[in-house]
């Protein structure tokens, strides 16, 4: 039971080592791709009322020139924003579906050491934390993908202003990602690692209590 425990606890060690790294490298909308791959969900739901919102945030009116340069611009932008976004849906699959083999991987290790009678409290909380802040990236990541996608889908060129607004966003939204990442990150590496490590020593402490009863036993 020890050592299925231990295996337990290597195979999310191992899954979380996924987890730790970054959701997707430093980029922007500038990004160079030879990648021409389509993404067939384009989050059209929505898109009017969201597209809507950005023309009334760009309040502040662009020079003639600048809003005639991004009109000019735009179509080639939409193409490599189109590169990153099929990069990034790739991300975001993968990502979730480490997610859901860590928190499974944890109630399976959880059930166990309750079998054992061991303390899992900690554990306990650190794993609802992990659901939480779980939660948070995924919807941040949705909401990352939806805007590459509003982006790709405008009218760019007849109206430079909002699509200049939408690239904006979509910037403010891939650096708040990159934060939670980071600090999901941390958390990973420092705090339920230090849990996990804590888990490991009671397992070790468990197993040498049954060797010691198992030959005592014997004699």
């Amino acid at each position: 039971m020890v050592n299925k425990m231990k295996a337990a606890l290597l195979a999310i060690v191992l899954a979380l080592f996924g987890v730790v790294t970054p959701v997707f490298a430093q980029s922007d909308t500038s990004v160079d791709s030879t990648s021409d791959t389509s993404v067939s969900d384009d989050k059209a739901a929505g898109r009017e009322a969201r597209i809507q919102a950005l023309k009334d945030k760009a309040t502040a009116k662009l020079e003639e020139a600048q809003a005639k340069r991004i009109a000019a611009r735009c179509k080639n932008a939409q193409g490599k924003v189109t590169s990153l976004r099929a990069r990034v849906t790739g991300i975001v699959q993968n990502r979730k579906a480490v997610y859901q083999q860590v928190g499974e991987k944890l109630d399976v290790l959880l059930e166990k050491l309750k079998a054992a009678e061991l303390d899992t409290t900690t554990l306990e909380t650190a794993r609802d934390d992990m659901r939480k802040e779980i939660a948070v990236l995924v919807e941040s990541l949705n909401a990352y993908d939806t805007a590459l996608a509003d982006i790709i889908a405008m009218d760019c060129e007849s109206d430079p202003e909002t699509f200049h607004a939408a690239l904006l966003s979509a910037r403010d939204l891939q650096n708040t990602l990159r934060t939670q990442s980071q600090e999901f990150r941390s958390f990973a590496t420092n705090e339920l690692k230090t849990i996990l490590q804590d888990v490991r020593a009671q397992l070790e402490a468990k197993k040498a209590e049954t060797s010691k009863e198992t030959v005592e036993g014997d004699n």
